[in-house]
Parts: C-alpha cells; structure tokens; sequence
C-alpha cells in the first residue's frame, strides 16, 4: 500500500474510532459538563480534533508557502482550547471534528509521496507523514 493511502487509512480509521466513542456516551456523559480539573469526554474530543486542526493549518499553510507559527504549547494550550470549548455544544465540537478531518486528509491528497515522507514543519528528525497521523 502507498504511503498516501496508507495515511489515509489511519485517519479514517481514527475518525470511525472516535466516531463509535461518541455513538457509545450515555446521554449522561454526553451531558457531563466537566472541569478544567476533570475533562469530560466531550472536552477530551474537542481537545483532540483542536489539535488535529491546528496541525491541518499548519500542514496547509506549509504546502503553500506561507509563514509557519510557533505551535501553541503545554499547559497554556490546554488551557485556552479548554476555555475555548468548555461551553460549546456537542454539534460544534463534532462540527470542529468534521471540519478538522476534512483539512487534514485534503492535504494528504495534495502531497506527493516525496513530501509526506520529507521533513515535518515541527522538526527535521521527524516525517510529515507522523506529523498529520499525530505521531510524537
């Protein structure tokens, strides 16, 4: 299997693994409004697809030439995409997931398999492959 496809297979593999998470919540724990303390899973899906996001942008904006940004980092990062979501509805932290998804498999497609095997936009030791899988 080429390494596009292989890509590919781990994010759709992921999405129907997160997917059947959330089709398996009692409406209790869909419910659970969580603290920054104790995440509740809602926050743990919008913590996850906040960071597959921001990995996305930076994968898009490394493709097209433009100037790559610091990645938020450590508990500051935790902290804003907890406050960022701590309040939005299922819906929105699933349409962020969506749309997340979305981002980063249309940027495998775009790349050619001497990109995706080329250095990250993190760090040179490390493939762009990982990096849009989520491989520290």
């Amino acid at each position: 299997m080429a390494i596009k496809d292989q890509v590919l297979t781990i994010l759709e593999r992921s999405r129907k693994a997160e997917l059947n998470f959330i089709a398996n919540l009692t409406e209790e724990q869909k419910a659970d409004p969580g603290t920054y303390e104790n995440w509740a899973a809602k926050d743990n899906i919008a913590h996850a697809n906040y960071w597959e996001d921001v990995r996305g942008a930076r994968i898009v904006a490394f493709l097209v030439g433009e100037e790559l940004h610091p990645l938020p980092q450590g508990e500051q990062a935790n902290s804003e995409c907890y406050e960022r979501f701590a309040f939005s509805s299922w819906e929105e932290v699933q349409a962020l997931a969506e749309e997340a998804h979305k981002q980063i498999v249309e940027a495998d497609r775009w790349m050619d398999k001497e990109v995706l095997s080329g250095p990250s936009t993190e760090r040179e030791d490390r493939k762009l492959r990982d990096e849009i899988v989520g491989i520290a």
